[in-house]
């Protein structure tokens, strides 16, 4: 099958997920800084590439058909 020849990776931490989700839900950035031991530009990045893989989101059926059309 053609899309077995495709792997498109996306690795996610799944313990970084309820700092996302906190995030997405309002909380200050202070609050989320308060939170946690992660120094502020490495959060910055997390929440930045979530943005960036959620932005990408919206295009995976149009990807899905140009594969299986060719």
């Amino acid at each position: 099958m053609l899309h077995t020849m495709f792997q498109i990776p996306c690795e996610l931490e799944d313990q970084l997920a309820g700092l996302v989700e906190a995030w997405a839900s309002g909380v200050t950035w202070k609050e989320l800084m308060m939170g946690c031991n992660m120094d502020e530009g490495d959060l910055a990045r997390l929440l930045r590439r979530t943005i960036d893989l959620l932005a990408q989101v919206q295009f995976l059926i149009i990807i899905h058909f140009c594969i299986t059309l060719s």
